[in-house]
């Protein structure tokens, strides 16, 4: 033991009840400082998209992700996230979906495993080119929905019901609950460019 070690803990003296042991520290009393207190705008102000805060209630998150400002590094994430699914779904069906020219036999002389594979076929081809980019003006607005679908998942199930619920138009037009929203644009698939915690 290093002497500094040796003087940040006394030892008490032997021949007491407790000798031989570390003697207590005397620290201060800390002073608890309770933030619930704050009103919901103060709470939110505190925040950022990049650290959204812990989700209070409904209309707090509701509130937050409505309001937060959104930067442009953010969302180039997002298009670049998408960018690489969109790539990874081409690379992963391309071999194979792509690899058998389906014109070269009619589907009627085919057996019934040539058949079923021809239609897996077909639906991962389909799968991979409906994989689109997220369009550009409703980028922030996708950003703003999914922010409040995941914060959801930490409120209370009422909460979170109202918040996936709850339904929202963009300034062009796209119309959806948060729950919808994250469904049609499979945005699990960017979740880390959006939502990181």
């Amino acid at each position: 033991m290093s002497p500094q070690s040796q003087r940040a803990h006394r030892r008490q003296p032997s021949g007491v009840p407790a000798g031989g042991q570390f003697a207590p520290d005397e620290r201060p009393e800390v002073e608890h400082i309770d933030l619930s207190g704050i009103s919901d705008d103060e709470y939110n102000d505190r925040a950022t998209f990049a650290f959204p805060p812990v989700p209070r209630n409904a209309d707090q998150v509701i509130d937050f992700w409505l309001n937060v400002d959104i930067p442009d590094d953010a969302l180039q994430r997002v298009v670049r996230d998408r960018q690489r699914v969109i790539d990874e779904r081409r690379f992963c069906v391309a071999p194979w979906a792509w690899s058998v020219d389906p014109t070269k036999r009619p589907p009627m002389l085919m057996g019934p495993r040539a058949r079923k594979r021809r239609r897996n076929e077909l639906a991962w081809r389909r799968w991979a080119e409906e994989t689109k980019p997220y369009p550009p003006q409703e980028l922030r607005h996708l950003c703003r929905m999914a922010g409040m679908y995941w914060d959801a998942e930490r409120l209370d199930p009422d909460g979170c019901q109202r918040v996936r619920s709850c339904v929202f138009t963009s300034e062009g037009g796209l119309t959806g609950t948060p729950e919808q929203v994250v469904a049609w644009y499979e945005l699990e698939s960017v979740r880390q460019a959006i939502h990181p915690g």
